[in-house]
């Protein structure tokens, strides 16, 4: 049995993502990035505001990876318009983010 599904997620679910979001960045980026530029990073990038934005525009596109079990999230990911150095095409998209909790690394939810 698989221990996940995915969903595509809402506006609805701007504060599970803005959880999930933080709670992936910190497992993530700990080793990487002191405390006080991480806390900057998530109070400014995992809001359940960002996240309202991004889903309310129209052109962005989430999904979550729920336990199956409890249906608590264990990851995401995030397609937009592209936000890069670079020059879009026309029906460009960016994958934002993609993050799993990495107790599910290799579990095929990526």
């Amino acid at each position: 049995m698989t221990e996940f599904r995915l969903r595509p997620a809402t506006a609805a679910d701007a504060e599970t993502l803005s959880h999930i979001g933080v709670a992936t960045f910190v497992e993530s980026y700990t080793r990487d990035i002191d405390g006080p530029a991480m806390m900057a990073h998530c109070t400014g990038q995992h809001s359940r505001a960002v996240y309202e934005a991004y889903l309310s525009g129209g052109d962005s596109r989430a999904w979550l990876a729920e336990y199956a079990t409890t249906g608590a999230p264990i990851g995401y990911a995030l397609t937009c318009p592209p936000d890069l150095p670079v020059e879009a095409q026309p029906g460009d998209v960016e994958l934002k983010r993609l993050y799993v909790l990495s107790r599910f690394h290799a579990a095929g939810a990526g």
